[in-house]
């Protein structure tokens, strides 16, 4: 198995390749995944990090969508519902069960009302459902989720999932590079290859390669190439230039991450009516609790969307509507954004999934409408000359957009597959003997001379592949200490990372194998050199080299952290949230 990015990298300058994807967020992972498992031989560029763009900044959900039942979508909430309970099963140290609270005011119609939607979620989820939902009166209302009237009496609770949004799309993409896959991050594709009209490939330059006129250009040659750019999809068709009638309209979704001890809630909590029409959600993560989103038309620079002081305001000011606690901005350990890439199309070149394009489709032909009012179904777009497109969907339902693009370019290169593939019984790496192990943590953590909860917490990061750090441990004891204290995260998990997980810079590790710049109050800068130094051998670096990264890792911090929070004592004098508009 090819191992380290300049392996990738070699490989992907010396082979041709069956289908070339565009993109390493979760959809183009999938696609990956999906083709190797039927055979293709397959290589993926990524211009950043795995899932460094959209994929790393949503809410943590997986789940069906119940606001979109008041959308009367039901397709799409019964198949986000039914790839829950795939990726509960294909990779369940990932993916897991998680209750949430749905308050209501008093009143039979509008307790009713929720009811009658609860059941429908049930009733789509069918044999899959992770649990009927029920009602609850006041005084059987979580202890910890502190509503003030009129949303503290009572409502119902119901069940949803979760996951780790980077390391799901990672897991997905080393599973394919476990089936031959060849993946470069830090690779960008500045054009398109074209013999007799169609596409055969792309150029691409190594992003970090010396500079010089022609430093690190190269071309790749495939008879599928498979865009999954997501919001970056316009600039790949721009260069086919072949008139697809279809644009990426981004839309920002801004979050706040803030300590448990503030809300220490093990239930999610649903806020069902904000001013913008929308739901936002209180979500317990790692330690910490998530509150979000937002849906608004973004038309900032693409690659370093963050979240305002008015998106932050106006999170405030709605869960404060909600909760008993007074949230300000002395409370938040961080913010960030991501863009959601929605699809406007006004004709033409539609395939697979279910098509938003129409000027009848939601969203379709309106330019008028909010991002809000635009579907969240997928869309495949194929070109004359070939190039296969693929944007809309959401993070649940990766593997079925995945699907419906291989079979658009299956169909438009006439390329045969293999052998046929169901992505859906192919557990991800890490998920064989996970359950096995996690059922004998005790003796398993006995064997390695460690605590239980650090056996624990291994297994759900990291699946049967935890007895690798656990060995890393017993070998050298020191990578069992935290590399933040409280956080969870061991020094071993920076160095298994760095050998096994396609790291190439010190955001990487800190941003995305772990999550520092989310839960940590210094958003991992105050631990950057320790975990330079120690990872600095594995991927060849010198003091130079070390010093640059924790540079580019300050920076970064700087702009995807962009926490709020004083010191412990400086709570009474920090700004309070103020309303906007």
């Amino acid at each position: 198995m090819v191992r380290t990015r300049h392996d990738h990298l070699q490989a992907l300058k010396t082979r041709d390749f069956d289908l070339l994807v565009i993109g390493g967020g979760i959809t183009g992972v999938g696609v990956a995944l999906d083709a190797t498992a039927r055979g293709l031989r397959v290589g993926l560029i990524e211009k950043g990090d795995i899932a460094s763009g959209t994929s790393s900044w949503s809410t943590k959900l997986v789940h069906g969508g119940i606001r979109y039942l008041e959308q009367f979508d039901f397709p799409m909430v019964r198949e986000g519902l039914r790839e829950r309970h795939t990726l509960i099963r294909i990779a369940p140290y990932l993916v897991r069960r998680l209750s949430f609270l749905y308050p209501s005011k008093s009143g039979f119609a509008g307790k009713a009302y929720v009811d009658a939607g609860l059941w429908m979620y049930d009733l789509l989820a069918g044999r899959k459902a992770l649990g009927l939902h029920r009602r609850v009166g006041r005084a059987e209302k979580p202890a910890d989720a502190p509503m003030k009237a009129p949303w503290d009496r009572g409502g119902f609770t119901y069940y949803d999932s979760q996951t780790d949004d980077t390391r799901l799309a990672l897991a997905v993409l080393l599973t394919a590079v476990e089936r031959g896959a060849v993946a470069a991050t830090y690779t960008e594709v500045t054009g398109i290859l074209k013999e007799n009209g169609r596409v055969v490939g792309v150029r691409a330059r190594d992003l970090h390669a010396e500079d010089g006129a022609d430093a690190g250009a190269f071309e790749v040659r495939a008879r599928a190439v498979i865009n999954a750019a997501g919001v970056w999809m316009d600039r790949v068709q721009r260069m086919d230039d072949t008139g697809i009638q279809a644009r990426v309209v981004p839309s920002k979704g801004a979050h706040i991450v803030i300590p448990r001890e503030r809300l220490p809630i093990t239930s999610a909590l649903i806020m069902p009516e904000t001013s913008d029409g929308r739901v936002l959600f209180a979500v317990p993560w790692q330690g910490r609790v998530v509150i979000g989103t937002t849906d608004a038309e973004y038309h900032g620079d693409i690659d370093r969307p963050v979240a305002s002081d008015e998106e932050v305001n106006f999170i405030l000011r709605t869960a404060n509507e909600y909760l008993r606690i007074d949230l300000t901005r002395s409370d938040i350990v961080a913010t960030y954004a991501g863009l959601r890439p929605l699809i406007r199309m006004s004709g033409g070149g539609v395939s697979g999934g279910q098509d938003p394009g129409g000027q009848d489709a939601p969203g379709g032909g309106d330019d008028q409408l909010g991002t809000k009012d635009l579907s969240r179904n997928h869309v495949v777009l194929t070109s004359p000359a070939g190039l296969v497109s693929i944007g809309g969907g959401k993070l649940t339902t990766y593997r079925l957009m995945a699907h419906d693009a291989v079979e658009a370019a299956l169909a438009a290169t006439g390329l045969r597959a293999p052998r046929r593939a169901n992505t859906s019984t192919l557990p991800l790496t890490g998920t064989p003997g996970y359950r096995e192990l996690r059922g004998q943590t005790g003796p398993l953590a006995a064997r390695y001379g460690v605590a239980p909860a650090l056996a624990r917490h291994l297994l759900d990061r990291f699946g049967s592949h935890a007895v690798a750090l656990l060995e890393l441990i017993a070998e050298r004891p020191a990578l069992g200490e935290p590399v933040v204290p409280g956080l969870g995260y061991m020094l071993a998990e920076a160095l298994y990372s760095a050998r096994y997980e396609l790291v190439t810079t010190l955001e990487d590790v800190l941003a995305r194998r772990m999550r520092l710049n989310l839960l940590d109050e210094d958003h991992g800068t105050g631990v950057a050199r320790r975990v330079a130094e120690l990872i600095a051998p594995e991927l060849g670096w010198d003091d130079a080299r070390v010093d640059a990264e924790i540079a580019r890792y300050d920076d970064y911090a700087r702009m995807a952290g962009s926490g709020y929070r004083h010191k412990a004592g400086d709570r009474d004098e920090a700004p309070r949230a103020v309303a906007v508009g």
